[in-house]
């Protein structure tokens, strides 16, 4: 590892030479990582390297990003990590850092996305814009993907090959963060928020109103209204997506202030919006303890991750010579929505009729050619085929999820 040690001193240099330039940090850590060989990082190399020779300063000492994150250098401007990934895929995301990875091992499908509107910087915590796909790209081994910090650069990273290695060079953020060029999380289809942190003033805050709720009622209450008005939208969802541990909530506190949180995303129109995002956030792949290790099964669900519609999963498997047959791939999708449904990870249960619906509009049946179908299988009339057809298909076009298979 000490090559890569020395070429991020190097960086490190070269950054603060440049007068620690985050518009230009991308391109001079993509540069750097062209001297980067695979060779320099093996399984053997990463396990001398945790045995002998890790730093304490670990960027990440969890799972949270990365199966593990390995921080090899580190200063109080750029850092070196080893992302190592087995079934994790990461959720749409912006960045509040600048950087490059290149792909050491293995492989991954990478979506990116655009906002429908330009957003100046300093960027709000929450921005309300429709988020749209503008490309599917697959990266391989010695593949280099620059980083750009704020909504420059959109993307997801879905892993195909288990394990893929991913080496980064990137700043700490802190001068991204000056600028307000914060990291978001999508939240499909039109929201982006950037992550939740309780600062002590609001943590402390939200404590002395619980006080006042368990002793004096009626001020307690009064105190959370005035409170609440004057809460960040993006604080607001925070507070009801995460919450604050470590709070002592008597159980009629909590509900009080469960129930002002869920009134004031009312009142400004954001609860049924973050409602409804919820379904669409989900990154299925994450979800599934079997997921398989089969290299095509695992492109085709990355895909389906990105919404891609069937036609244009084949111009990708075509474009990239990865050979198929045409019933498989059907086969590999509804068996990928069989067990989403199974697992009830849909906004809406599909019961044996619907999903067998589903199924056969995924594989290119006419609305006509099903209403048929269900008629000389069920011995149904065509008025009762066509009804429960119709208002099926309806609701399938409702699902996010879904909707664009079909």
């Amino acid at each position: 590892m000490d090559k890569l040690i020395k070429l991020a001193q190097k960086l490190d240099k070269e950054f603060k030479d440049s007068n620690f330039d985050t518009d230009k940090f991308h391109l001079m850590a993509a540069k750097m990582l062209g001297d980067v060989n695979p060779k320099d990082i093996t399984i053997d190399t990463i396990h001398n390297h945790i045995d002998n020779e890790l730093i304490d300063n670990q960027f990440i000492v969890d799972d949270s990003f990365g199966e593990p994150s390995i921080t090899l250098y580190s200063s109080d401007e750029i850092q070196l990590d080893i992302l190592v990934w087995t079934t994790v895929d990461t959720n749409a995301h912006s960045h509040g850092f600048t950087g490059a990875f290149k792909v050491m091992h293995g492989e991954i499908v990478q979506a990116t996305y655009k906002t429908d509107n330009f957003h100046e910087k300093p960027y709000d915590y929450l921005i309300r814009d429709n988020v749209n796909l503008c490309g599917v790209k697959r990266l391989k081994i010695n593949d280099i993907q620059e980083i750009p910090s704020g909504l420059n650069l959109i993307h997801k990273s879905l892993h195909t090959v288990s394990p893929t290695i991913n080496l980064v060079f990137r700043t700490r953020g802190n001068r991204e963060l000056e600028k307000g060029m914060c990291q978001h999380s999508v939240y499909f289809p039109d929201l982006l928020i950037a992550p939740f942190r309780a600062s002590t003033r609001l943590v402390k805050k939200i404590s002395f109103i619980n006080s006042l709720l368990k002793s004096d009622l009626d001020l307690g209450l009064s105190s959370l209204k005035n409170f609440m008005k004057k809460v960040a939208d993006s604080t607001l969802i925070g507070l009801k997506k995460r919450g604050i541990p470590g709070i002592n909530f008597s159980i009629s506190s909590q509900k009080i202030f469960i129930e002002e949180v869920d009134n004031e995303l009312v009142n400004r129109n954001l609860f049924d919006t973050l409602a409804s995002s919820n379904s669409y956030e989900v990154n299925f792949n994450n979800q599934f303890e079997d997921f398989s290790n089969d290299k095509f099964v695992r492109t085709i669900h990355s895909l389906l991750e990105c919404r891609l519609p069937i036609s244009k999963i084949k111009i990708f498997l075509n474009e990239n010579k990865i050979e198929y047959i045409e019933d498989n791939l059907y086969d590999v999708i509804i068996s990928y929505y069989k067990k989403i449904n199974d697992l009830k990870f849909l906004s809406i249960h599909l019961n044996d009729t619907a999903f067998e619906i589903f199924e056969l509009l995924v594989r290119s049946y006419s609305e006509e050619e099903v209403i048929d179908k269900f008629v000389n299988d069920f011995d149904i009339s065509i008025e009762v085929a066509r009804s429960d057809v119709r208002q099926t298909t309806s609701t399938l076009k409702e699902i996010y999820s879904l909707n664009y298979l079909i």
